[in-house]
């Protein structure tokens, strides 16, 4: 059984991306342990952000990917189209001769038919 885990790609979270509280503006427990401290509005929005802008990307990768599957599709149709017609073309080829022979002593035929009739 596969890991679902690695087929999908994670989202990872930029918090570069997100504006973090200024150090001053932090609560002093907070300046000297080194972290950056987020208002949570600003947070939950950049979080959100980033999210949305994953999921359009994969969706425009997922419709790419559709629209490939489906160019090649047509291109498949249009080699087989292309074969079918070379191969009734050669069969018309063949059959073309045949068929103006017999045209031509079918024409010669009731042309001695109304050679006689005429006389």
């Amino acid at each position: 059984v596969a890991n679902p885990r690695k087929s999908q790609a994670l989202l990872l979270i930029n918090r570069q991306e997100i504006w973090s509280v200024d150090f001053n503006s932090q609560a002093a427990e907070l300046q000297g342990l080194g972290v950056d401290a987020y208002d949570q509005d600003v947070l939950e929005q950049g979080v959100l952000q980033q999210v949305d802008k994953a999921i359009q990307e994969a969706n425009q990768a997922a419709a790419k990917a559709e629209a490939e599957k489906e160019y090649e599709s047509v291109l498949d149709d249009i080699r087989s189209c292309t074969t079918a017609l070379k191969h009734i073309n050669k069969i018309l080829e063949q059959l073309t001769p045949h068929a103006s022979v017999k045209r031509q002593k079918e024409n010669k035929v009731s042309i001695n038919w109304n050679f006689f009739i005429v006389f």
